[in-house]
């Protein structure tokens, strides 16, 4: 008794995981920019999240999106609006 034959569907599990595994480098694609763009409090927490981010996939992608927001330094928003532009 085969549960799923060649011509019975398989391609839809096929197309579904291609989503997954797209969706899924995405996110981790994101998380790693971002974590190279980021400055963190601690000097050893960016070391921290990239161990994390490549030895405990998938978990480690959305424990660095839902937790690494607390160890990083807020960036500031400071334009110079005193200097004057030459044309």
């Amino acid at each position: 008794m085969d549960l799923i034959t060649p011509g019975q569907g398989l391609w839809i599990w096929q197309v579904g995981g291609a989503f997954l595994l797209v969706g899924y480098a995405g996110f981790w694609l994101y998380a790693m920019i971002d974590l190279i763009k980021s400055d963190f409090r601690a000097p050893h927490e960016k070391m921290m999240w990239l161990l994390i981010l490549l030895f405990t996939t998938p978990f480690g992608v959305f424990l660095y999106l839902a937790m690494s927001r607390n160890h990083k330094e807020k960036r500031k928003f400071q334009p110079d609006f005193s200097r004057k532009h030459q044309l």
